[in-house]
Formats: structure tokens, C-alpha cells, sequence
């Protein structure tokens, strides 16, 4: 077989191209693409109805999930929730501003390990997202709590969320 730089034309197809270097051969989008070629039915389908009502109902369950924590004064994030030792655990809060908001106070328990931290805050100007990282946290089952503190020194609000630090094999 031998190739060469004339066009080639046949009765299904326009004019192609073959060189030595390459195999590709081109067609026309319109070939590719027929104008005339059906795609997605237009008539509404059964599925289609259910799929529609999958996909509001599941927009209207964010939202009201995403609702339940608009108006608490104090949510919390931290990660990793599960780990191997020694970690370190980052923790992210989120403060609605208020006027009695005079600290954030952050614990980290478990039975061989207690660590705590207290930030004051400035009520109305303090700010809404706090960051906190305990570092080199060694293996164990960790209790995480935060709270609001008033200027009286009592819990306005408080969130927990639990951890799992797993110990290395030779510290057992």
C-alpha cells in the first residue's frame, strides 16, 4: 500500500486527506452532527416527571437543612474526625455576633489527655469564624467541646463533637 497527497473522494463522503504521518481522517460536523439526527424526547416521560420532583424535593431538604444552623449563636467543625497518631485536629467555629459573647472556651478530652484553650471575644465586633489547631494529638477517643461565655463567666451556647485518634502499633 502505498500513500500519497491525492484526495479521494467517494459517494458517501466529501473529499479526504491521507498522509504518511498521520491516519486521521476528517469529516464535516455535519456528518458527524446531522441536523436532523432526534435527541432527548421533549415529551415529558414518567421518569422524567419523578426525576423533576427527586430534584426538588431534595433542594427543598438542603435548604431547610441548611436552614437549621442560619440562626444558632455557635457551630463547629472539626477534622479529622478520625485519624492515626499523633494528629493534629483542626477546628473551625462559627459565632453569631452578640453583644454577651465575651469568650469562646475549647476542650479536648479523652481519658489519658485533656487539653483546653480561651479566646476573648469582643461581643458584636468579634469575629464570626474562629480557628483553632491542636497539634501532635496522641491516640485515644476524644470528646471536642466549645462554648459561649457571657460576662458573668456562664455558657450561653455549646457544641461537642466526638474524635477518634488511633495509637500507633508500638504504644500499646
Amino acid at each position: 500500500m502505498e500513500f500519497s497527497d491525492r484526495q479521494h473522494a467517494s459517494a458517501h463522503s466529501p473529499a479526504r486527506r491521507s498522509s504518511p504521518r498521520s491516519c486521521i481522517q476528517t469529516r464535516p460536523l455535519a456528518e458527524i452532527f446531522p441536523p436532523d439526527a432526534s435527541g432527548i424526547d421533549d415529551a415529558t416521560s414518567e421518569s422524567t416527571q419523578r426525576m423533576r420532583v427527586h430534584i426538588v424535593a431534595s433542594a427543598l431538604f438542603l435548604s431547610w437543612a441548611m436552614s437549621i444552623h442560619a440562626n444558632e449563636p455557635l457551630t463547629m467543625a472539626v477534622s479529622p474526625v478520625q485519624s492515626f497518631a499523633p494528629t493534629n485536629l483542626t477546628i473551625r467555629v462559627h459565632v453569631e455576633p452578640d453583644a454577651g459573647n465575651r469568650a469562646f472556651e475549647v476542650v479536648a478530652e479523652s481519658s489519658d489527655y485533656y487539653r483546653s484553650s480561651r479566646i476573648q471575644l469582643d461581643g458584636v465586633g468579634a469575629p464570626r469564624t474562629i480557628a483553632l489547631e491542636i497539634r501532635n494529638l496522641p491516640g485515644g477517643d476524644y470528646d471536642v467541646r466549645g462554648a459561649l461565655i457571657d460576662s458573668a463567666g456562664h455558657e450561653r451556647a455549646a457544641v461537642r463533637k466526638q474524635v477518634i485518634v488511633l495509637g500507633s502499633a508500638g504504644s500499646e
